[in-house]
């Protein structure tokens, strides 16, 4: 019998759904079921199961280890904090409310020698479940990025921009809507009397908007 090969299959993998391929492989003894992750970096990361009756690992565990998979950058490794710029894979969940605020476009001139204001969505931030999520957005701000905010000790995590009246941003993963409207709808219709819970989702990239999450979404109770 020879080999055969499944097609290649983009998949989503571990908390943090991290983008990966997977494919099989079958032969007369059994055969394999792969799973390739990109690193921290431009290293390439397989998962392998041997699918024959004498494999190693039950495929049960298999998915259970790919299902709680997370990769785990230096900066982690040794006691720090995870960041929001372009250097992690994680996500975090947070309970707020959104607040539209007019910011002033600082570096840039409207041709009369003004500085526009825009109208960005932000969430102001009640509980965090991951306390290294307050920590990044503070790392952010002492170093001077001014995406994200902390006004009277509310932290305010900048959702993107509002295009037409509806919340955007940048998913610099997966080419598509960041925000669906199921999220959408919860988020703008929260308040301080009616908080929502987000995920946030964070990666490698090299988008010059390297605060901003490429994913958010609602998190039902």
């Amino acid at each position: 019998m020879e080999n055969e090969k499944t097609p290649i299959v983009d998949i989503k993998i571990g908390i943090d759904q991290a983008p990966a391929v997977e494919f099989s492989s079958s032969f007369a003894a059994g055969g394999t079921k792969n799973i390739v992750v990109q690193g921290l970096g431009n290293d390439l990361l397989e998962l392998s199961l041997n699918t024959s009756p004498n494999g190693e690992i039950p495929q049960d565990i298999f998915d259970q280890m790919i299902s709680t998979f997370k990769l785990i950058g230096d900066k982690e490794m040794s006691g720090g904090v995870p960041d929001m710029f372009r250097t992690s894979i994680f996500s975090v969940i947070a309970q707020g409310y959104f607040e539209k605020k007019e910011i002033k476009l600082v570096g840039i001139d409207d041709g009369n020698g003004n500085t526009p204001i825009d109208q960005l969505p932000y969430f102001d931030i009640a509980k965090f479940r991951e306390d290294h999520f307050k920590e990044s957005i503070k790392e952010g701000v002492d170093e001077g990025n001014s995406v994200n905010l902390i006004e009277n000790g509310v932290y305010k995590f900048n959702l993107g921009y509002l295009d037409k009246g509806k919340i955007s941003c940048d998913d610099y993963v997966d080419n598509a809507p960041c925000v669906d409207d199921k999220t959408e709808t919860a988020i703008m219709n929260s308040s301080p009397s009616n908080p929502v819970w987000l995920q946030f989702f964070f990666g490698i990239h090299d988008n010059s908007a390297g605060s901003l999450a490429y994913k958010i979404k609602v998190v039902d109770n």
